[in-house]
């Protein structure tokens, strides 16, 4: 089971970390930093697709091969995204 993702960005940072199965992943805070692909597949409703490009190739692979393999566990991760993306990414 997935734990939550501590509070560990902070909101000065430029970037997210997202602890997910002992790994850390990172991403831009603005989403005006975001890959246009990212923008374009969140516009499509592809969630799976804004993850690969606001990631990026290697820690996509990682999170592929590695952290979240199996399905579920891509699941669980995808949740954990859009509540960081959520709680962090916000323009207040």
């Amino acid at each position: 089971m997935a734990k939550k993702p501590d509070e560990v960005s902070a909101k000065n940072s430029p970037l997210v970390q997202l602890e997910y199965n002992g790994h850390t992943f990172t991403f831009p805070r603005d989403q005006e930093d975001w890959a246009t692909r990212a923008i374009i597949a969140a516009t499509r409703k592809q969630y799976d697709q804004v993850v690969e490009y606001v990631l990026g190739r290697e820690q996509w692979d990682l999170l592929m091969n590695v952290a979240a393999p199996a399905y579920r566990q891509f699941m669980e991760f995808l949740t954990l995204f859009a509540e960081a993306v959520e709680r962090e990414c916000s323009s207040e």
